[in-house]
């Protein structure tokens, strides 16, 4: 570790911020250094430290420092897009006394945020995350996505927020061997490209989770969920409505799995890496008084989020069999699928034989492996 990391709290604060930077800059290029739990560690060890942070404000940002400028446009957002806090299990029970007493529970899906601003129901712009308040205008990639609307019907006026993604089956079929690492690498490059590709860009869809409407007052985010899906007729993220604290635990174990059986997200056809939580009462998440920074709103006790990851874990609780195929679930790193395929592989004493059957179930982008 650098010196500057022991010479004192100031330092600790820059080396950890600095280090976020680095680290988040590697996984948008495709290029992650570490794990998932390894970088929260960094970023929970930095909110402790300085929970003000300008960085930690930045998590998540597609434009993340190390990324080529590629210069397009940029518009401030409508709906702040800052970066969500992460919650550990044990931690749920807690935080669900403040924020509760109900939820609604939404697939984290790990692909690109994305603002689409509409004015009389025609589409006006599609802007990408940014920094949380201003981000790239991508309209003219946007326009071209499976399923985005040009004209909504009605005269919506507003703005919808969702995620833009790559199927693996579509990735699989139409990207693998044409220079593209994986799914969630692909849309980072093709949704900022500042010359967009039909032939390309129809492949990816977008997933709606939020709304703001003019002339419209939402009581609930059931009732966001529903109009985007009913009256706008737009696909939405998979949601759970009206759920307590067992509800939240029940659904977080059918998507992480036990030792015995594979969670609900293997079977996915696109990549999620955790479970996004919301209080649903709007009214009660005005009480509480909102904060810019995080989704976070102020107490007389400090900050308490309305919205939390529940993160799901790639290795601890799943399958040993499942772990080295779906390590990629997040950072999508062919590095990391090598070392966990050929420890598993080893580890077992499999005969070789079964070893390139399972090995032949690997996605292609998976399998630059040595079973030697």
């Amino acid at each position: 570790m650098a010196d500057t990391e022991n010479k004192g709290p100031e330092d600790r604060i820059e080396y950890l911020a600095r280090e976020i930077r680095r680290h988040r800059a590697l996984y948008y290029a495709g290029t992650p250094e570490v794990s998932d739990a390894e970088y929260d560690q960094l970023e929970d060890e930095l909110r402790a430290l300085a929970p003000d942070h300008p960085v930690l404000a930045e998590v998540g940002a597609p434009e993340a420092p190390g990324l080529p400028a590629v210069g397009l446009p940029t518009k401030r957002h409508r709906i702040p897009m800052g970066s969500l806090e992460k919650i550990a299990e044990d931690r749920l029970e807690a935080w669900a006394e403040k924020a509760g007493p109900l939820f609604i529970v939404q697939e984290k899906l790990d692909g690109i945020s994305l603002e689409i601003e509409y004015s009389g129901g025609r589409l006006v712009d599609a802007i990408t995350r940014g920094d949380g308040f201003v981000g790239e205008v991508v309209t003219h990639n946007a326009v071209y996505f499976k399923n985005v609307k040009k004209e909504l019907g009605g005269s919506f006026t507003g703005s919808l927020r969702g995620e833009v993604i790559l199927r693996k089956s579509v990735f699989e079929r139409e990207f693998v061997g044409a220079d593209f690492a994986n799914p969630r690498n692909t849309v980072s490059g093709l949704v900022r490209r500042k010359h967009g590709d039909l032939a390309l860009n129809r492949h990816l869809e977008v997933l709606f989770y939020d709304v703001v409407a003019e002339r419209r007052e939402f009581s609930t985010e059931r009732e966001k969920v529903e109009f985007l899906s009913k009256e706008l007729g737009v696909a939405v993220v998979a949601t759970y409505f009206d759920q307590d604290v067992a509800g939240i635990r029940r659904i977080y174990q059918e998507y992480q799995g036990t030792a015995g059986r594979p969670g609900k997200r293997f079977a996915l056809d696109y990549d999620i890496d955790g479970l996004v939580i919301r209080a649903d009462y709007i009214a009660s998440q005005r009480e509480l008084g909102a904060s810019v920074n995080n989704n976070q709103q102020k107490t007389k006790s400090g900050p308490v989020p309305v919205w939390m990851i529940l993160r799901l874990s790639c290795e601890e609780t799943t399958p040993r069999w499942a772990s080295a195929s779906l390590i990629r679930s997040h950072n999508n790193a062919t590095a990391s699928v090598t070392i966990n395929a050929r420890k598993l592989l080893l580890s077992m004493g499999t005969p070789p034989e079964w070893k390139s059957e399972w090995y032949q179930k690997l996605p292609r982008w998976s399998r630059s492996i040595s079973l030697a």
